[in-house]
């Protein structure tokens, strides 16, 4: 099951969703996270539709830009919950980890 939405980081979720719309081609992955996406599951497009669908469920700071943790469901209903470094000055959005919280049983 998804952790419950908090509407309070809806402007965070807003922004995350609009910018993986039309700019998911900008996701910058720290060497770290890259061992995190394998060949099979999950991989880029999963992270890419979890932040197109999901939602921000903790809105932090770290250096002074947004420290956020996203949680939705992929096209094959697994739930992921990513940890992203957002700078929203400079529309700059990177990749810092990838969870599988709920892998489906399909």
């Amino acid at each position: 099951m998804i952790p419950l939405k908090n509407d309070a980081n809806r402007i965070e979720t807003e922004f995350i969703n609009e910018w993986a719309r039309h700019q998911p081609m900008d996701l910058k992955v720290v060497v770290e996270s890259v061992g995190l996406l394998g060949t099979e599951f999950p991989d880029l497009a999963d992270v890419v539709h979890v932040l197109r669908t999901g939602y921000v469920r903790v809105s932090d700071m770290s250096d002074r830009r947004g420290l956020w943790t996203i949680v939705g469901e992929t096209t094959d209903n697994h739930v992921l919950e990513l940890e992203i470094v957002v700078a929203s000055e400079r529309c700059e959005v990177e990749l810092r980890s990838v969870t599988v919280l709920k892998r489906s049983e399909l």
